[in-house]
């Protein structure tokens, strides 16, 4: 009610292993709802407030249209490399393999940056907006804060937590997560 949304919440059978919830944001005009999924194991190991605050989180996506954004942001992505295909391919038929084959590592380079690193630097900002968000649905940043820290532990206890290059996750890490919050006034 808060968020002034309808949500659907739904259970991932066999998943008592997973902590996890997600969201599936992309809202379009005739659909009145927003369809949030939870894992067994979200239910289990957090209480109702924890709970809540996870999904104020996921809510944040939605509200923030962080699935338009990705959207926008991937039909973008697909022109640009249409177009570069389309005069790389120009660049040879008129000069000949060699200018070809001197521009081909730096399309793959910038390919890489545009498809890979570009796409998740911008889901790790979502993810510090969503967590924002969040915390002014909740009007209680402790609460969020120590539901990050033991998202964070169960992790870490389930072995799934490795100190992982950034530029290749599409989250940030949970301690720029939680320092992120520790700095909301």
């Amino acid at each position: 009610n808060k968020t002034k949304q309808k949500v659907n919440i739904w259970v991932k059978k066999d998943s008592q292993q997973d902590v996890n919830a997600w969201i599936y944001s992309f809202k379009l005009p005739f659909k009145r709802r927003v369809d949030v999924y939870v894992t067994e194991g979200l239910l289990d190991k957090f209480n109702k407030d924890e709970i809540r605050a996870i999904l104020y989180h996921e809510m944040g996506h939605a509200k923030l249209k962080h699935a338009h954004y990705t959207m926008f942001l991937t039909l973008i992505v697909t022109l640009f490399m249409g177009i570069s295909m389309y005069y790389a391919r120009q660049v040879m038929l008129a000069n000949g393999w060699w200018q070809y084959v001197l521009i081909f590592p730096v399309g793959v380079i910038l390919m890489i940056f545009i498809t890979e690193w570009l796409p998740k630097k911008i889901s790790r900002l979502f993810e510090i907006q969503a967590d924002n968000f969040a915390v002014s649905q909740l009007e209680n940043k402790t609460l969020y804060l120590n539901t990050l820290i033991k998202l964070s532990s169960l992790i870490e206890e389930d072995g799934e937590y490795t100190r992982k290059s950034e530029w290749r996750e599409s989250h940030p890490s949970y301690q720029k997560r939680i320092d992120n919050i520790k700095k909301i006034d």
